[in-house]
């Protein structure tokens, strides 16, 4: 657990979205919770993330969208991870929400299709692997 790499989630707090300002501490490492000196709220290290709330291992979760990025069927993933089809299916809603989420962040102010997001992710990822 690193504060220095986690900014307060507060808006009215003055280190808003201010990184490595020595404001966050360690709340619990258990809980992997974060507290912000100057608001006081709490946070976790997760807030902002695909498991947010998820009680599923995450090497779980990645698998299972990976298996789901290969084309294997619903049944089949949840049949494998011990799961209901259903549950796929919310982690799946939640991945493509948090990639929308990703993909506006980064991607503004371009005026691109959806289709060309597209080719730029799969030369990203190509560029990495």
């Amino acid at each position: 657990m690193e504060p220095d790499q986690q900014c307060c989630p507060n808006s009215s707090c003055s280190a808003f979205d201010k990184h490595e300002t020595g404001t966050i501490k360690i709340y619990s490492h258990k809980e992997r919770r974060y507290y912000c000196v100057i608001c006081g709220k709490t946070f976790s290290e997760s807030r902002a993330s695909l498991f947010y709330h998820l009680r599923t291992p995450r090497r779980d979760v990645l698998e299972a969208i990976g298996m789901l990025a290969e084309r294997n069927s619903l049944r089949g993933i949840a049949r494998v991870k011990g799961v209901k089809p259903d549950t796929v299916l919310h982690w799946l809603e939640i991945a493509g929400a948090q990639a929308a989420a990703v993909s506006d962040r980064l991607i503004h102010n371009l005026h691109l299709t959806q289709a060309q997001i597209d080719e730029l992710w799969t030369f990203v990822k190509k560029s990495l692997g």
